[in-house]
């Protein structure tokens, strides 16, 4: 029998890891990688992503202004934001980065669209 941990994959979620010892045999694997959720600044800005015809979708928030002092206050809503993304996938080589800042950029929503379905709020992005 394996040690705990081992030939689990290459990473183990932090509640599940349990202290080092050192029974394995040639061949065994132990995890790499500990998995674990972020916390403070670095855990204030969730995410989710989505594959779909065939590209990437990430879609993250925070509030606007944070209070932190390693955080860009956003209490300017008529100045760009720039910024970079880097997703780390875990490749030996070609990691995803952009190589060019974004520009973020607040705009007023339509009054019109609280009290609108998503499909009426289509429209008048259309017209």
């Amino acid at each position: 029998m394996s040690p705990a941990g081992a030939n689990s994959g290459y990473w183990i979620m932090d509640s599940e890891k349990v202290p080092f010892v050192d029974t394995f045999s040639p061949g065994d694997e132990i995890a790499g990688i500990v998995v674990a959720p972020l916390v403070g600044d670095r855990g204030d800005l969730p995410a989710v992503t989505q594959y779909g015809d065939g590209g990437w979708t990430m879609e993250f928030s925070r509030k606007l202004v944070t209070g932190s002092d390693k955080d860009v206050q956003f209490s300017d809503l008529s100045q760009a934001y720039y910024f970079g993304v880097a997703i780390f996938d875990n490749a030996q080589v070609r990691h995803s980065f952009q190589t060019s800042a974004a520009a973020l950029k607040f705009s007023q929503r339509p009054t019109a669209v609280a009290q609108s379905s998503w499909g009426e709020v289509k429209q008048l992005m259309n017209q």
